[in-house]
């Protein structure tokens, strides 16, 4: 089975996203709301991959923190954002993301994005 990290601030849609990602085959190992946990969790776990909102709690953005993780262990990114897409875009594009969902969200387009039968 393959496992996910969920980073997001909300704790309904944190909730919503971890029942989405176990129907698409995903064990989520950790749910977490600040960017400054992410590092650790990402070394505990190892997971395949990590759905990031971009604006958290903490010191740390989503897209700040993912890019503290080292390269060769950051696994496959999806951002969440509330915020201007194509501002977000330009920020991720070096981190290359699977995707990046609006907030709300279609859920057509989460599952798209999450899983891998459908890439």
């Amino acid at each position: 089975m393959k496992s996910a990290i969920i980073i997001e601030d909300d704790f309904i849609i944190r909730l919503f996203m971890g029942k989405e990602l176990q129907k698409s085959g995903y064990e989520v190992v950790a749910s977490l709301d600040r960017g400054e946990d992410l590092a650790k969790n990402v070394e505990k776990y190892r997971p395949d991959l990590i759905l990031v909102d971009v604006e958290l709690n903490g010191d740390l953005d989503g897209i700040d923190a993912v890019s503290g993780i080292d390269i060769e262990h950051r696994p496959e990114l999806v951002f969440v954002t509330g915020s201007a897409l194509e501002h977000v875009r330009e920020r991720t594009e070096p981190l290359r993301p699977l995707a990046i969902l609006s907030k709300p969200f279609d859920l057509k387009k989460f599952n798209e994005a999450v899983t891998p039968e459908s890439r």
